[in-house]
């Protein structure tokens, strides 16, 4: 990213602004995925909810040290980045429709989970710290 590290230089991929939903061909298939402008296309869940998605980079020490991860929103992506989670998502969906053998609705609601669910185990812990989130 150049001296600083700054994202400024680079402008935000506009290409499905105003976008919700798209027509992505799986073997011949077409698989609708809706989209949500700001959070990004929806990906059914086996019991029949949907979640966002986070493309994930991993990067990989091969002296055995310690690996990390970096995860990108859908806001942070790049155009050619948005057009392959789109397929990714698609055939996945396609997929599970497939194996499950379940009948899932057509246009599942855009009313999400959170992102990250907070562990009922913690609760106690952030009181401790004082707070209540």
């Amino acid at each position: 990213w150049g001296p600083g590290g700054s994202l400024d230089m680079f402008s935000k991929s506009t290409n499905y602004d105003g976008v919700k939903s798209v027509l992505v061909d799986v073997d011949g298939h077409e698989e609708e995925v809706l989209l949500d402008e700001e959070r990004g296309p929806l990906l059914l869940q086996p019991d029949g909810s949907t979640v966002f998605t986070l493309l994930n980079y991993r990067q990989h020490c091969y002296a055995g040290g310690h690996t990390t991860r970096q995860e990108k929103t859908w806001q942070y992506l790049t155009s050619t980045e948005k057009t392959v989670m789109l397929n990714m998502v698609a055939k996945k969906n396609r997929r599970l429709k497939e194996f499950s053998g379940q009948v899932f609705p057509a246009r599942p609601s855009l009313e999400q989970k959170p992102l990250f669910a907070r562990p009922d185990h913690l609760k106690g812990f952030l009181k401790l710290l004082g707070r209540d989130d």
